[in-house]
């Protein structure tokens, strides 16, 4: 169904000739940056369940630290997804940017003077 979805959406894109090239161009960085922030985070859910799911079926032992591992990979999934929306999206990537890069620059003038 998302496979349906976004080939449809950039066949939209794509066959609109009414549209600015600036638009185009933003919605087709939108549609690419929210494929990012949809298949990363899933991709960092599924990866820890499918690789326990395969060594339980695999292995006879119990691998309670394999699945700690795993418990502490999927507790990720916010941090992902918080970064993945900072670096996706251009007002909050300034923001951070503006934080930690000039605020330091500022604060070392002032440690100067």
């Amino acid at each position: 169904m998302a496979i349906f979805i976004f080939c449809s959406a950039w066949y939209f894109l794509n066959r609109r000739d009414h549209l600015s090239a600036r638009t185009k161009r933003l919605q087709r960085r939108f549609i690419i940056f929210l494929s990012l922030q949809i298949s990363i985070p899933a991709l960092s859910l599924a990866g820890p369940i499918l690789g326990v799911v395969f060594l339980f079926g695999t292995v006879n032992t119990s691998l309670s630290g394999l699945g700690n591992v795993a418990l502490a990979a999927i507790g990720l999934h916010g941090t992902i997804n918080s970064v993945l929306v900072i670096c996706c999206n251009e007002p909050y990537r300034k923001f951070t940017m503006d934080l930690f890069v000039y605020n330091n620059a500022i604060a070392i003038e002032a440690m100067q003077t």
